[in-house]
């Protein structure tokens, strides 16, 4: 795996944007605040860590890992069958990007 912590360009936030509207139900409001809130951030690398809520409740982040990669989580009191799929896939879907940039 790559070692790449932030998605650096905004084309490679939107992308991962996109994902998590796609897979974990981060709010669809482009071009609104959340979306670029995201972007924002992590352009300018300030934080490893993203609360996008969605579908994965309160506690659903978007997580950037020098050696794990990109990837989604909730928190423990809140997982479901249906939530930990949801993660599984989004994360999955997060690595595919993540090879191909």
């Amino acid at each position: 795996m790559k070692q790449l912590a932030l998605p650096t360009t905004k084309e490679a936030a939107n992308r991962v944007w996109d994902i998590l509207v796609t897979h974990a139900g981060a709010p669809n409001d482009e071009p609104g605040w959340a979306r670029a809130q995201f972007v924002y951030h992590f352009t300018q690398g300030t934080i490893s860590e993203y609360r996008f809520q969605g579908n994965l409740g309160s506690g659903g982040k978007f997580w950037c890992d020098r050696f794990e990669g990109w990837r989604v989580t909730c928190y423990p009191e809140d997982e479901t069958v249906e939530r930990r799929e949801m993660i599984a896939v989004t994360n999955a879907v997060l690595r595919e990007l993540l090879e191909e940039l």
